[in-house]
């Protein structure tokens, strides 16, 4: 079965075609390409049968980002398509046939399924010459996710007291100019990652694990906010430490700080962990998934009316899923 993956906004995609995985990594911020273009590369390099396209197929699976999905309705789908959204942060679109998830909350291994959200790319871990030593603590993403606990001079003033120094290399959401400016590849210098959101009724189920798995390839701990993402992960303290407020981030990062032998453990239990999530482990996932499950669970399609216009089978599934109980989140 032919295996498309789709960007319809772009006019021409002769460029991406010859992305770098090794090298560019702020092609890769982006959702769209991130996540599209991204898997793309990744499994063409590895000899999988999959295309890159702006335009529809005649048939097969296509493969969608979510941010897409006005541009993928204006040009009609056929029926006989499969359609594969890749949701990211975003509520269902309520037009795909699966839906693919970066975090494993909602996944009910028929119609949604979990798929690791690729590791940063091009990343540099941490010089191993810095050994256990506790001095650099970085955030890496952007300023909406982090709590403004850790923008307080109380923060600052902990800091400074415990020779403690802060690398917040972030940005907006919407600056273009300062996401080619962030290093969020680079660990080289960083002792310990800390990533604590501002708090939230939600646990965020929307949200990824990459911060938790980056710091696993950069071979540093990560003490993380309460996320059911790193929740469903964790197997072990070693894992990462959880923390709700920077009063509970403070003492976790003097823990490490003052306990050499936890550091060690907790980069060496990282390292075996990121295996998990490497590129080739998470290439063999999606493989599964297009080449595999998706068709199998696909034929169960032919007995449903896939005649529908799409706009019709949009109203019908915003209408049946709320009456089904079933968060399409």
């Amino acid at each position: 079965m032919n295996v498309t993956f789709l960007l319809p906004n772009e006019k021409d995609i002769t460029p991406f075609l010859d992305y770098d995985l090794r090298q560019h990594w702020h092609l890769f911020v982006e959702a769209p390409h991130c996540w599209i273009t991204q898997t793309y590369l990744h499994l063409v390099s590895r000899n999988y049968p999959v295309q890159l396209s702006n335009r529809l197929p005649e048939s097969g699976i296509v493969v969608f980002h979510a941010k897409d999905k006005k541009a993928l309705f204006a040009l009609n789908p056929s029926p006989s398509l499969i359609l594969v959204c890749v949701r990211g942060d975003l509520n269902s679109p309520m037009i795909a046939d699966f839906e693919l998830l970066q975090n494993p909350t909602y996944v009910d291994d028929q119609h949604n399924f979990f798929i690791p959200l690729w590791s940063q790319a091009c990343l540099i871990p941490r010089t191993p010459s810095r050994e256990n030593t506790v001095s650099t603590l970085s955030f890496k993403g952007f300023n909406k996710n982090l709590s403004s606990e850790f923008q307080q001079p109380e923060w600052e003033q902990f800091l400074q007291k415990n020779q403690l120094s802060w690398h917040k290399d972030s940005t907006t959401s919407d600056d273009e100019s300062g996401k080619t400016q962030v290093m969020w590849n680079d660990y080289q210098n960083v002792d310990v990652m800390l990533a604590v959101r501002p708090k939230c009724k939600l646990n965020f189920s929307h949200k990824p694990a990459t911060k938790l798995y980056n710091a696993w390839h950069a071979g540093i701990p990560a003490i993380l906010g309460k996320e059911s993402a790193y929740q469903a992960l964790k197997q072990s303290d070693l894992d990462y430490i959880e923390v709700s407020s920077a009063e509970e981030a403070k003492a976790a990062i003097l823990k490490l700080k003052n306990e050499p032998a936890l550091y060690q453990a907790m980069v060496e239990n990282g390292h075996k962990r990121a295996i998990e999530f490497s590129d080739d482990a998470i290439s063999e996932q999606w493989a599964k998934l297009l080449f595999n499950t998706i068709p199998e669970k696909s034929q169960h399609l032919r007995h449903r009316k896939r005649w529908l216009p799409l706009v019709w089978r949009h109203r019908i599934n915003k209408c049946i899923y709320p009456l089904l109980g079933r968060s399409r989140r």
